[in-house]
Formats: structure tokens, sequence, C-alpha cells
């Protein structure tokens, strides 16, 4: 089976960092990511404080590159060329990162095939924000979006775009970097990335940041000094001009004064700094290009030199200096006001959170409080007199049933696919109640339970014109929609739609992410390229939505996947969707039953030894942390379902008609999907037909039925399985 976990490449270089390896390593090492598809490689630029020999003896699965000579871009192109992932992540030696970094990145380059580069939020150490992706401005400087402000989530959580990346942290796609090119050696250290940035642009690459995944970093902890490092920024901005725009070189050759500074130090670097972009002007343009701009780069050069022109520079800058004093002296005023208002404002948030949280556990105590005095006391009363208070038996259902936990509404029993293990879409058309109907049932159920879960079901509920409608008209009473779908019909029109209706959540099937294994399974070709769609229209959109909205994955377990499930996690885990929920191969509810339906059925998993390795590593990947829906319990309940079904489900009391309420396309109440319906919405309250004869005969005929579909999730407790 074809391994889909990415295969991710790090490169880390390295020259006399020895004090920062370990932070860096070590955190690399911890990082939340499969050991066989992460490839560290560090490349040394000739560090004489043994920082080689460390790496080795502490650190033996990290490929160390001995380089020469000392020229970070090449260093990094050296790393580029030895690695062999399918994303190459830079990354300097004074980073430390929480071990789940590394996902978000990989999730948002899985989820954008067109995404050519992404960065996490980079923070200083003390938690302020050092970079969210560079931004260009007019005068060809590129600053980082939100340096040195607080980290108060002013940013989100939703990909950002991003002009170029931060050099300190940054992944890329290969076939990004084999059209881009490698870095320009020529840069050296320092806007290095920048270049590549622009480059990756110009071939139609897009790059962004990704907030969700956070780093920390030093900054300059590799060379010394902070006026060293400007130096350098300054130089090479100059070599960025003349390589990408070099008819603007002379009107900004002396940039925002920094060369012209009364610092000697920066004075003898503007005659090098400039003569390195007339360097770059000649290798990088045709000849007759290079001598007309560079006939203007002399005459801005003499002009800049001048000394009669000094003083009145040097006087012109000192006023700029105070000029920026002053505007620090208002920014900061500015900024302390702005932190007193948020913290207070964050206090008021939190008083009404708490006040929303006590108000609501009152409703619930109050709801409660009136559903027994006035529901469950009257009803369990009168049954007592009737029955004289006799003891119930075994498997005889309680006196007064609970409250219904979740209600199923039918919209419509069509379906375009012809799933093999389902059967709906071979049984005959049947009538479906129209909109202003449904509406009345909606409220009904409403009346009757307060806020409930509504479960759309069909069928396929996105066949029905009217769904998204009705699912807006049930979210507006504040019901908690769920729609389950084979997802072949979203569009990202009609994902926009969902969104809109205030649906809370989605299922979406899928069975495999091999397309054939899924299209043959759901009986038309195509179909896993729609789903996987969907899932990736949905994930896009709702980044622009208010409302919590959470995106599911539902996968039968049968013969035909059972090798590949901890596969479909992985899927979801690496931001395929928010949770998958695993349901074991039961027999159609469409079918007669038979007892040894099992026997004859091609899906059923007869490799036992494969099942149970995949069921034990998703109970594994759920206990670090997988958002798998299934608890431990249900998982391993799935390796004894398949051993011995029969004998296996008469351990344990289907509770079908305890906690389910469902309502067929036609109006039919049902309290399981294989016996007959207990009344119909149309003509009867819902309390009533919950409560009446029929019910409880119904709950009767579940609680001695021996069918295998007791197995499934929403028809069994927990501590049944544990028990059984």
């Amino acid at each position: 089976m074809k391994n889909n976990t990415p295969k991710i490449s790090i490169i880390v270089v390295n020259y006399n960092g020895l004090k920062f390896l370990e932070d860096c390593f070590t955190s690399l090492t911890q990082t939340d990511w499969p050991k066989e598809a992460l490839e560290v490689i560090c490349v040394d630029n000739g560090s004489t404080d043994g920082s080689q020999e460390y790496l080795k003896k502490n650190f033996p699965d990290v490929a160390v590159l001995d380089h020469q000579p000392n020229n970070y871009a090449a260093a990094n192109n050296a790393g580029i060329k030895r690695a062999s992932g399918d994303y190459v992540i830079l990354l300097n030696n004074d980073v430390k990162m929480d071990p789940g970094w590394l996902r978000p990145l990989a999730a948002a380059m899985e989820l954008n095939p067109r995404l050519g580069g992404v960065q996490p939020k980079l923070l200083y150490f003390d938690g302020m924000i050092q970079s969210l992706g560079h931004i260009k401005s007019p005068d060809f400087y590129w600053t980082d979006r939100g340096m040195g402000e607080p980290d108060l989530g002013q940013y989100g959580d939703a990909l950002m775009e991003a002009d170029s990346l931060c050099g300190a942290c940054a992944m890329y796609r290969r076939e990004c970097l084999d059209q881009a090119g490698r870095l320009d050696e020529d840069f050296n250290m320092f806007v290095e990335d920048v270049d590549f940035g622009v480059r990756c642009l110009d071939h139609g690459w897009p790059l962004a940041c990704q907030p969700q995944s956070r780093v920390h970093h030093l900054f300059h902890g590799s060379i010394a000094g902070e006026s060293r490092a400007r130096l350098l920024i300054e130089s090479n901005r100059l070599l960025l001009i003349a390589k990408h725009w070099p008819d603007k070189l002379a009107e900004n050759l002396t940039g925002r004064g920094f060369f012209l500074q009364p610092d000697p130090e920066k004075q003898r670097a503007f005659i090098p700094a400039a003569s390195k972009a007339c360097g770059k002007l000649l290798t990088e343009h045709p000849p007759e290009k290079a001598r007309r701009i560079l006939d203007d780069v002399f005459i801005k050069l003499a002009q800049a030199l001048d000394p009669q022109k000094d003083a009145l520079v040097r006087k012109a800058m000192l006023h700029q200096k105070e000029a920026a004093r002053e505007l620090e002296v208002q920014k900061e005023r500015a900024r302390l006001d702005l932190r007193d208002v948020e913290s207070r404002l964050y206090a008021e948030i939190d008083r009404l959170r708490d006040l929303v949280i006590q108000r609501e556990e009152e409703l619930r105590l109050l709801r409660e409080s009136l559903s027994y005095r006035y529901v469950l006391k009257p009803v369990q009363k009168a049954a007592d007199r009737v029955k004289g208070a006799l003891p119930r038996t075994q498997n005889a259902p309680p006196p007064s049933p609970a409250l219904p936990r979740i209600v199923s509404m039918k919209f419509t029993n069509n379906c375009q696919l012809k799933c093999r293990m389902c059967g709906i879409w071979s049984q005959e058309k049947e009538a479906e109640l129209p909109g202003e109907q449904w509406r009345k049932a909606i409220d009904k159920v409403f009346h009757w339970l307060g806020p409930y879960r509504l479960d759309i079901a069909g069928g396929e509920p996105l066949l029905r014109p009217d769904n998204d409608e009705l699912t807006a008209y049930a979210s507006a009473l504040g019901v908690e929609t769920v729609l389950l779908s084979n997802g072949a019909l979203i569009t990202k029109a009609r994902a926009r739609k969902l969104l809109d209706s205030g649906l809370d959540s989605i299922h979406i099937s899928l069975d495999s992410l091999n397309p054939e294994v899924h299209d043959r399974m759901r009986g038309k070709a195509g179909t896993f390229a729609k789903a996987t769609k969907a899932l990736k229209h949905l994930q896009e959109l709702r980044r622009y939505r208010s409302k919590d909205f959470s995106i599911g994955v539902a996968a039968i377990v049968m013969a035909p996947n059972v090798e590949e499930l901890p596969a479909l996690a992985e899927f979801v885990y690496r931001g395929g969707a928010d949770f998958i929920s695993f349901q074991a191969l039961d027999q159609n509810f469409h079918d007669k039953y038979d007892p040894q339906w099992f026997a004859s059925n091609p899906y059923w998993i007869k490799d036992l030894d494969a099942l149970n390795r995949s069921m034990d590593k998703l109970r594994a990947m759920k206990l670090r942390g997988a958002p798998i829906d299934n608890s431990l319990a249900q998982l391993q309940a799935v390796k004894r379902y398949f051993a011995d079904p029969q004998n296996f489900c008469r351990r344990f009391q289907c509770l079908s008609g305890e906690k389910n309420f469902i309502i067929k396309n036609n109006g039919d109440v049902l309290l399981c999907w294989n016996l007959p319906p207990v009344g119909n919405i149309l003509h009867d309250a819902p309390e009533r037909i919950w409560q009446s004869s029929e019910a409880k005969k119904r709950r009767e005929q579940i609680a001695a039925c021996t069918r295998t579909c007791r197995i499934l999730s929403c028809h069994v407790t927990e501590e049944a399985l544990q028990n059984a």
C-alpha cells in the first residue's frame, strides 16, 4: 500500500552555533511526524567550535554535511541538493519548536497544491511576534508582518498571503524549488529569502504564513551584532534591486539614508555595496541595458558623495532622527492606551462569557426540572400504578423513557450513488414531505425538546433543492444541525450555501484514499475526487465564518480498506478534516434479515490479523491525540465483532429505542430503521409518539432483537462495550 504521508526534509545551516544546537535538534527529534518520513540535514559551514562532533555524537540520525567555504545561501543549496523530501524546510539553528509545529504547515501545503511555500508564526522567546511573512514596501524594503507586536491573536489563524517568507523557518514545495531555482549565492546571508520569494511569485507559486504553526527564534543568533546584520541587509537590498528592478537602482541607491549616517563604518561600506550592485547589474542584464543604467548610477553616486552636500544631508538626517524619535514616543503612548483598552475589553468578555455559561446552566437545570416534574414524574407514577410497581426484567425498557439524544430527519430517500454497502438506491422512490411540513416537524420537535441535535440524513440530503433552507430554519431556532453526505454534490458554491445556512457540522463519507477503491465502493467513478474537493472547499470557506463549523470524515470498516484505516486517520490528522469516525460493516438495512448475512458478504473482513493491526494502530493514534471520534472501547469492539459477530452482539443491549427519534421522508416516525413506524409526525405530537403504546412495543422488540446492527456506535453504551 502506498504511504500517503509526504516526506519532509529539514535543512539546518550551522556556523559555530554549538550553543544553539541542543535546543534546536532536541525539538526536531520531538517533532510530531512519522520518523520514516522526516529527514534532518545539518550543513556545517566550517565550524571550529566542535559543532560537527557534537551532532554526530548526540544526534546520530542527523546527516551532517561539511561545507566549504562559509556561505549561507550556498550551504542551503548543498542541503537542498542532498534532500529527498516532497517538501523542504530551511531552518535557522537558533530556532526552537513545539512538537506540533510541523503538521499545520504540511496540511496547508497538502490542501493547497499550488502553494509554493509556507512559514509558521515566528515569535521571539519573550512571546512577541517576529514575523508572519514579508510585506513589500514601495521603496524596496521588505518588512516582517507583525514584528515587535504582542501576540494577542490579532492576525487570526487563517492562512495569509506573503510577498516572501522569513528564512528563519520556511517550507517549500519541491516543484517550486525546481522551477524557481536555488538560493542566489551572491547574497550569502540576508535578503536571499526575499530574492527567492520574488522568483517563486514570478513562476506562479504563491506564498503564505500559517499562524497555527508557532516557533520561537532568537533572531540573529548566528551573526555577531545587530549593526552587522543591518549592514548586510542594506547592501543586499541593492543587489536585489539590481537583479529584479534595475531601472530603479539609481533612485534607490541611498535607500533610507543608511549609508549616509555619521558613522564611519557605514560610510566606508557604501562604495563596496554600490560596486557589488553594479557587478550584479552587469551579470544579470544585457550589456546595453546595464551601461545605460550605470550612467544614472554614477551620477547618483557623485551626488551622494559630494562633500559640499554632506553637512546638509547630515542635518536633514538629524531632523529625521528627531522626528522618528518623536514618532516612536507617540506610538508607545498609543500602544499603552491600546493595551489598557484591550485589558478592559478582555475582562468584560470574560465576565460576559461567565454570565452566559451561568445562564445556560440555569436554563438546563430548569428544563430538566420542568421535564421531570410535568412529564417524566407523572408518567412514571401512572405506569407504577398500572404495573403495580413491579421491578422490570433485564430486557424490558424503562417505564418512562428518557428523552432522545438524536433526532434524525430523512428529508429525501433518493441518492445519486450506488454504494455497495447500502441498498437505498435500489428502493422505489417514496413520497417526500414538502418544505412547509418539514418546518412544522422541526417546530414540533423543538417545542418538545428545546434545542436539540438534528442529523440530516438520506439518501443524499443535498439532492433535495430546499435542504439548505430547511437547515437554515432549524439553525435559526438554535438547533444543532449535522449533515450526513457523500460529498459528491458539494461544489464551492454549494459549500458557501451550506455555511451560510448556519450548519454546525458535516460528515462526509470517505472510505479510502485510493480513488479506485472509494469509487468502486460508492458505485460511481469520480466520487473520490468530488468528496476530497468538497473537504477542501469547506476548509477554505469556513475561515471566513464566525460560527464554529466542524468537518468530519465517516468511513466504513470493511475488507477493501482494512489495511489503510490508519492512513485515513493520518489524512484527517494532517488537516484533511477535524475528526474521523469509523463504523463497522453491517447488513444493509433495506435487506431481509439473514443471521448469517456476513458469511456471503464479499466486503466482510476475514483477515483478522490485518484488522487487529489497523485497530491497534488507531487506538495508539487516539492515545497520541489523533482526532478519532470513536472511543478506545469502540475500536476494540470492532475487532471482537468481526471475529464472532453474533455471539459478541448478544452480550449487550441495543439502545436504539431509547436514543433515536427518526422521521422518514414521508413523516413516519421510527425508533429503529428495521422495524415498523410508531406514528407519523404529521398527525401526532412527538412526545405522544415517544411515549405511545406502539413505541413501548417497539422498545420491547428492540430489547429482544439479536441483529448485529447493535454494533453501531449510537446504539450501545460505552460501559456495555467495556463489559461485553
